[in-house]
């Protein structure tokens, strides 16, 4: 089995971009604050502002926490 091929718009984006669209559309689809998922995660407001920004790096514990609050698996969010 092969890797997973992504559209080339996808794979020359930093990884940083990916989450940061992913968040923002995973929050979008269900009308979610960034209030709500920060608190939800255990994470700061200012926090998960800069993360979908694409100014901050995660943590594994902190992408941990953010697909747990989404309910997606932590994969998702770097898609």
């Amino acid at each position: 089995m092969g890797l997973m091929r992504f559209p080339r718009r996808y794979r020359d984006m930093k990884i940083q971009d990916r989450l940061a669209r992913n968040l923002r559309m995973l929050r979008a689809e269900r009308r979610w604050t960034q209030e709500l998922v920060a608190f939800e995660a255990g994470i700061t407001q200012v926090y998960l502002s800069e993360l979908e920004a694409g100014k901050r790096n995660p943590s594994i514990v902190v992408l941990e926490k953010l697909a747990t609050a989404l309910s997606v698996p932590p994969a998702r969010l770097l898609d």
